[in-house]
């Protein structure tokens, strides 16, 4: 059973996981709400000055600054339902902390779950400084316990070398969510399909002029250009011909298998989708682990990234015609692919989640 903050327990039960909600609402949509909020600096602020520090910082300031206090919120939520339900094993993602408390509270296992490219190891000491008022409110000394297996959904040559101690590799099949098919979808485009993806979380200044720059220099390329607005206003004068908005929901896995590239936030469902079908990718991220999705997309060569969190339409002209021109991306998405399919199935792992129960 999946335990979930608002929403999310809709996205669980259209993946056919049953679940409970443990919270009233989204705690991240309405962090600035929470009475242990603190305004989240600059991103890179404090860093050593270069961009991967800036990159570093900007995961730590996001992780303590808005997934520990979702964790202080659900606490009592998520212990209540524990007692009740006596699980024989948790599995978490990375950076929720509840999951962590009930099995070293429960003296069960747990198993953590990543959903992208792996936390900065600078975040461990700061993580066990932050928790340690929880886990005194619920008497637990000496820290959280290990995790049996750390499974990691993301392509090794994407991953850092940061990856936790007892990492299984497990091959990402994209879901995001499900939905009527488009029937434009099912023609094949007279010329190439670029899709823009921004995601779904709220940014403090919108998306808004992220996406018009973007449009603004897709106008001037000879593409189909498809537009997630995610339900973000774009006022642009005019409506380029050849750009198309979608607002409703479409899952990107429905939009990408048709396209030749992607111009996408960072973000790590549209991350890892991009990679694991092959395709080349602009990232232009805007917070927290966007940075690193975006560093390592550069890195391992499969895309570009632009820093400039509202790039001008010419850098966004210039290094899309770049990403297009150059089959070096192509080839190494392809690669990217391919190693994605070689890593085990998510049915690999039910036999070892079923051991970690016998007790």
């Amino acid at each position: 059973m999946a335990a979930l903050p608002g929403k999310f327990t809709a996205v669980a039960e259209s993946a056919g996981i049953t679940s409970t909600q443990i919270s009233s609402s989204d705690h991240f949509y309405n962090r600035d709400s929470q009475a242990n909020h603190q305004t989240t600096p600059q991103w890179g602020a404090n860093a050593d000055g270069s961009h991967h520090g800036r990159v570093t910082q900007a995961v730590i300031e996001h992780v303590l600054d808005t997934y520990m206090p979702i964790s202080y919120s659900n606490a009592e939520a998520m212990v209540k339902l524990a007692d009740q339900w006596r699980p024989d094993l948790v599995l978490h993602t990375p950076w929720d902390y509840t999951g962590p408390l009930v099995a070293t509270m429960l003296g069960i296992p747990r198993v953590s779950h990543s959903w992208g490219v792996a936390l900065p190891r600078e975040l461990e000491a700061l993580e066990a400084q932050a928790i340690e008022p929880l886990l005194q409110k619920w008497g637990i000394q000496g820290g959280l316990q290990e995790a049996k297996h750390h499974i990691d959904i993301c392509p090794p040559s994407l991953q850092y070398d940061e990856v936790p101690t007892m990492t299984r590799h497990m091959q990402y099949i994209p879901f995001n969510g499900s939905s009527p098919l488009e029937p434009w979808l099912l023609e094949a485009p007279k010329r190439k399909r670029v899709c823009v993806s921004i995601g779904s979380v709220p940014i403090e200044n919108g998306h808004a002029h992220l996406l018009e720059s973007v449009i603004i220099a897709l106008s001037r390329m000879d593409v189909e250009g498809v537009v997630l607005t995610g339900g973000v206003q774009v006022n642009l004068e005019h409506q380029p011909a050849n750009v198309k908005l979608i607002k409703n929901n479409i899952p990107l896995s429905y939009v990408l298998p048709s396209c030749d590239f992607v111009i996408h936030h960072g973000g790590s469902g549209s991350t890892m989708t991009s990679s694991v079908l092959g395709l080349p990718q602009l990232a232009i991220p805007q917070m927290c682990d966007q940075f690193r999705h975006a560093e390592r997309t550069a890195e391992a060569k499969v895309g570009i990234t632009l820093t400039n969190k509202t790039p001008h339409p010419d850098e966004v002209y210039q290094a899309a015609t770049q990403l297009i021109s150059d089959e070096v991306y192509r080839t190494n998405a392809r690669k990217m692919r391919i190693e994605n399919l070689q890593q085990p199935k998510p049915e690999h792992f039910v036999s070892l989640l079923e051991s970690l129960t016998q007790r």
